[in-house]
């Protein structure tokens, strides 16, 4: 650990009592997560960028910002140092302090206790919407933005065409919200697991912020009520947003949201898809996020129900790309896609085709859980 012990003294300008071990910490998959300890008790975090995956271009300078961006209105790490060259570790990596407190499972918190949490998780992000404000944009200037992003995104990185992503895209485009206030500071991946605790009710730390944009607080509200359970600013959590941030939670946006967020998570799987057939990604792990999201993309086709959408302008990616399973090196994962085979990429613009492979997607899927739960 050598190595690791130099880079870190040559980033943050710290000390290092060698040896240093490490640990692995477990959570997502968009960076490796590691507890460095020195021999004299010292510990940093040090985020290192893999070699393809789900945040694809790494840059842990972006992090970094939105994290200074953030002091003061929540707890958070701070950062020591970074290298974007990758010529200390052989990847960008950061250094971070870490945060106190521990990251729980929601089925870990007593009955007795969610109040306490649910009150603190909404109150946290009403504090960093409120100070986190953009007087230069809207709400609606912000998701605009951000799906022109997406879409010159999905255009760059996309293999092949999908028609229910482009069609979400296009339900997304016909149907942007109008009439909001300021855009905010949203955390973009605010849920339980990321909030280190310190306490009942008690907040150490919010974690990765990676996926931070500046955008609609209803969105980030909107991703509470996907991945946060019984925590999500919901119900009577919302009275304690509303309180800490000053806004009102407005819930035509917020279903908005739920779709924006929904369509805005497929860039990670389609990231993996392009670094797995670049033969960049190895992990099984990472290939099954892979085939989920793939698979769960034609669900967004049924958002089109028969009304008309606007086509997307520009060039797209072919209709008959490569197909990014072919290179997948695992045995059992080829075993998985023979027996399982995914809908052949079809033309979004014609309709029967579409239609046809959600029908031949759905059936499979059925069949899967009839198996599961026989």
């Amino acid at each position: 650990m050598q190595e690791l012990a130099d880079a870190i003294e040559a980033v943050a300008g710290v000390l290092v009592t060698r040896p240093v071990s490490t640990t692995r910490l477990s959570g997502g998959h968009a960076w490796t997560t590691l507890l460095a300890r020195d021999a004299a008790g010292d510990e940093w975090i040090v985020r290192l960028a893999p070699a393809g995956g789900t945040m694809e271009p790494y840059d842990p300078a972006v992090e970094a910002g939105w994290i200074e961006a953030a002091a003061g209105s929540v707890p958070a790490p701070r950062v020591l140092g970074l290298d974007r060259s990758g010529a200390l570790l052989g990847s960008p990596f950061s250094v971070q302090t870490r945060a106190p407190g521990e990251v729980l499972d929601l089925d870990e918190v007593p009955e007795v206790e969610r109040a306490a949490y649910r009150r603190s998780f909404a109150s946290a992000l009403g504090a960093l919407h409120r100070e986190g404000r953009a007087e230069d944009m809207t709400a609606d200037d912000a998701l605009a933005t951000e799906w022109l992003r997406m879409f010159e995104e999905y255009r760059r990185i996309a293999l092949h065409r999908h028609p229910g992503f482009e069609i979400g895209l296009r339900w997304l485009r016909a149907r942007l919200p109008s009439g909001s206030g300021r855009a905010v500071l949203c955390h973009g991946d605010y849920r339980f697991a990321n909030v280190a605790w310190t306490g009942p009710g008690e907040i150490g730390a919010v974690l990765d912020w990676e996926r931070a944009w500046t955008g609609d607080p209803m969105a980030d509200i909107a991703f509470t009520r996907q991945f946060s359970g019984w925590c999500a600013v919901d119900g009577d959590a919302v009275a304690a947003y509303e309180q800490a941030a000053g806004i009102t939670v407005e819930d035509h946006r917020v279903a908005y949201g739920l779709r924006f967020e929904r369509a805005r998570a497929y860039l990670s799987p389609l990231r993996l898809m392009r670094a797995i057939a670049e033969r960049r990604v190895h992990d099984p792990r990472l290939a099954a996020i892979a085939e989920a999201g793939e698979a769960g993309m034609w669900e967004l086709a049924a958002w089109g129900d028969g009304t008309y959408l606007p086509p997307l302008e520009g060039e797209l990616p072919p209709v008959d790309g490569p197909d990014w399973s072919a290179v997948l090196e695992d045995p059992g994962l080829r075993a998985h896609f023979d027996a399982h085979p995914r809908p052949s990429p079809v033309d979004p613009g014609d309709a029967e085709a579409v239609a046809a492979a959600v029908r031949s997607w759905s059936e499979r899927q059925a069949m899967r859980r009839r198996r599961t739960w026989h």
